[in-house]
């Protein structure tokens, strides 16, 4: 995998860049100078858009890979009890 050469592929699309100019405003960055991705900008030497953060809990909503079912079927909780919430309050929630 060449997630390098990925993101470079991401951050060229137009399409991407222009989702980018909404998305920007309603964002805080984590440590950035200059202009925003979206113009192109990359942050400076030590820029960085987003916080560094370790996955505590995956729900399964949003794969890794896409699917073209929902819930996606290939899902494995990364929890023993298989759980996608620790959440008692069910009331509202949409039953898959």
């Amino acid at each position: 995998s060449d997630f390098d050469g990925d993101m470079k592929a991401i951050s060229d699309d137009e399409v991407v860049r222009k989702w980018w100019s909404f998305c920007e405003p309603c964002q805080e960055p984590f440590k950035w100078e200059g202009p925003p991705p979206s113009k192109g900008g990359d942050g400076g030497p030590d820029g960085s858009w987003w916080a560094p953060m370790e996955e505590v809990n995956h729900c399964g909503a949003w794969p890794v890979a896409y699917s073209s079912e929902f819930p996606d079927p290939d899902f494995v909780p990364k929890n023993p009890e298989g759980k996608t919430s620790s959440s008692t309050e069910t009331d509202g929630l949409v039953q898959i």
